[in-house]
C-alpha cells in the first residue's frame, strides 16, 4: 500500500448527486434528525452537527428538538481570533455538489512556490485563514521539496483560469474582488512534526500585510467553543474543499475550486486502512472519505476538513475539524481507503500560543 503525500493542492470530487430534482432528497438523515430547511432548524447547540440533505436546496439533517444553549462567539477563548468567522454570503450554500459556488469557501488559501531563478509561480497546497495574519496548512507542505521555495499565499480566488471571478442571476451580474498574494513573514512549523509519519502535521503561515477581510475572503473559525474532545466523530459528515483533481488520472486538476461531503472514520478502522509506515494512527488524527469517489485527492495537502452548525442568532457558520494530511493510497476515491486529517481541536493551545 502506498502512503501518498497530498502535494498539490486540489480536491477531487464528485457531485453528491448531481441529477437531483427540486423535490429529492438525495442524502438520508441519520437517526433522530430530519431533513427540513435550515430557517425551521432550531439547533442551537454547539456541539450539534448540521450537514446538507438536499442538492440545490437549502436544507439540513436536523436534530430532533431544541438547544436553548447556543454556540455565541461573542466571548472568543482569546481576542486573537475573529468573532465574524465561518460566514458565507447567503444561507443557501450548505447545498450539495460537485462545483464550488463563488463565495462558498472564503476562507481558502492557495500556497505559491517557485524554483529558485525561475519566476514561476506554482500552487501545490492549499491552506485556511483563521486570523488576519496567519493560514492554517500542514507542515509538510513548508518543505515540499528542496528545488522549491513557499514564497507566498494568494487569497480569494475560485476559477485559476479567470482574471476575475462573477456569476450571473437572471440579467443581474456580481463579480468578486480580483485574488491577492501575500508574500510571507514567517512560517511556524509544530516541533514534533514527523515527516516520515506525518504526525503532528500542521503550521501556520504569517504574511506580511494585513488580510483586508470581504465577502469573498474570511476566516474559518476555529473549535474553541465546540468542545470537540469529549466527541466521536465517528460517521459525523464533514466538508473538504480544493482546487484538485477529479479522477485519479487526471493529473492537471480543476482550474475551479470544488467540493465533496466526507464521513469520519471509526478509529479502530482507521488504524487497520492505512499502511504499517504511519502506524499508529493518534488521537490527532482522523480518516475520513467519501461515497462514490468523493474525496480528498492528491493535491490536497493543507486544505480544511470543515464542519456546519447553527449559531444562536440563526446564521450558518462554519468550524475547520482538520487538515489534510495524506492518503494511503495512489488511487484516488477508493472507498475501502481513507485520507488522513491532522485534527484542529487537538492543537488549539499550540495555535493559540504561537500567534499571540
Amino acid at each position: 500500500m502506498a502512503l501518498v503525500r497530498l502535494g498539490q493542492f486540489a480536491v477531487v470530487i464528485s457531485a453528491l448527486m448531481t441529477h437531483a430534482s427540486s423535490d429529492e432528497i438525495p442524502v438520508r438523515c441519520p437517526k433522530k434528525h430530519q431533513c427540513v430547511p435550515l430557517r425551521r432548524c432550531a439547533v442551537r447547540d454547539a456541539e450539534a452537527f448540521v450537514y446538507p440533505c438536499h442538492s440545490g436546496l437549502n436544507m439540513v439533517c436536523c436534530p430532533s428538538g431544541s438547544y436553548p444553549n447556543g454556540t455565541t462567539l461573542e466571548n472568543r477563548k482569546t481576542s486573537l481570533f475573529p468573532v465574524k468567522c465561518g460566514l458565507v454570503m447567503t444561507a443557501d450554500k450548505v447545498s450539495g455538489g460537485k462545483k464550488a459556488d463563488l463565495g462558498q469557501f472564503p476562507w481558502m488559501a492557495l500556497l505559491g512556490y517557485r524554483q529558485r531563478g525561475i519566476d514561476y509561480t506554482q500552487f501545490l497546497c492549499g491552506g485556511s485563514i483563521i486570523t488576519d495574519s496567519y493560514v492554517m496548512t500542514a507542515a509538510h507542505c513548508i518543505s515540499l521539496d528542496r528545488r522549491l521555495e513557499l514564497v507566498l499565499v494568494r487569497l480569494g480566488e475560485h476559477d485559476l483560469m479567470s482574471e476575475r471571478d462573477c456569476f450571473k442571476v437572471d440579467a443581474f451580474e456580481t463579480c468578486a474582488e480580483p485574488h491577492a498574494d501575500f508574500l510571507i513573514q514567517h512560517v511556524t512549523t509544530h516541533p514534533l512534526y514527523n515527516n516520515e509519519n506525518l504526525q503532528n502535521d500542521i503550521a501556520l503561515v504569517k504574511v506580511r500585510r494585513k488580510i483586508g477581510f470581504s465577502d469573498y475572503v474570511k476566516p474559518i473559525c476555529l473549535p474553541f467553543e465546540r468542545d470537540l474532545e469529549r466527541r466521536d466523530l465517528a460517521k459525523q459528515k464533514l466538508t473538504v474543499s480544493g482546487w484538485g483533481k477529479t479522477n485519479a488520472a487526471n493529473l492537471g486538476g480543476s482550474t475551479s475550486l470544488q467540493y465533496a461531503v466526507v464521513t469520519v472514520w471509526n478509529h479502530t478502522a482507521c488504524l487497520k486502512s492505512v499502511p504499517p509506515d504511519v502506524r499508529p494512527i493518534q488521537r490527532t488524527q482522523l480518516c475520513a472519505n467519501g461515497a462514490s469517489k468523493e474525496d480528498a485527492c492528491k493535491g490536497d495537502s493543507g486544505g480544511p476538513l470543515v464542519n456546519a452548525t447553527v449559531d444562536v442568532g440563526g446564521e450558518l457558520r462554519y468550524f475547520q475539524i482538520g487538515i489534510v494530511s495524506f492518503a494511503s493510497t495512489l488511487t484516488c476515491g477508493d472507498p475501502n481507503l481513507p485520507t488522513v486529517y491532522t485534527r484542529v481541536d487537538k492543537y488549539l493551545q499550540w495555535i493559540e500560543e504561537s500567534i499571540s
